[in-house]
C-alpha cells in the first residue's frame, strides 16, 4: 500500500533488506537510492556473490541467508523482481523466539539442516 511505501522510503536504514539479486546494478541502485550500507544489503550481496542472479524466487534464498547470519534488525523488507520487472515487496518482523537450525554441507552447492 502507499502507507507501507512511504514508511519503507522514509525509514528504509531502519530494515535489513533481503533484495532479489538480479544484478550488481540493481542491488547498487537499491542500495544508492534507499541511502542504504552494505550490511543493510548483506545477505543479498552474499547470495549474488556466491550464486549470481537466477529468478525472482532467489529472494527466499536471501532470507534465509539473512536468517542465518543471525542478529539483525528487527524487521526486514523482502522485495523481488520478475518478468517485464514487475515489483513484490513485502515487510516482515523476525521471529527471535525461533531457534536457528544449523546448517551443514553436502556438498558444495547444496545446504541440508540439522534437525
Amino acid at each position: 500500500t502507499h502507507k507501507a511505501a512511504s514508511l519503507v522510503r522514509s525509514q528504509a536504514s531502519s530494515f535489513d533488506w533481503a533484495i532479489h539479486p538480479g544484478g550488481a546494478s540493481i542491488l547498487q541502485g537499491a542500495k544508492q537510492a534507499l541511502c542504504l550500507t552494505d550490511d543493510h544489503i548483506r545477505a543479498s550481496l552474499d547470495v549474488y556473490q556466491h550464486h549470481g542472479n537466477s529468478s525472482s524466487p532467489t529472494v527466499l534464498i536471501v532470507l534465509d541467508k539473512l536468517r542465518m547470519m543471525g542478529e539483525g534488525r528487527e524487521n526486514v523488507v523482502a522485495t523481488s523482481f520478475g518478468p517485464g520487472l514487475i515489483i513484490e515487496m513485502c515487510i516482515m518482523r523476525r521471529c527471535r523466539h525461533i531457534a536457528v537450525p544449523r546448517p551443514f554441507k553436502v556438498d558444495k552447492h547444496t545446504s541440508w539442516y540439522a534437525s
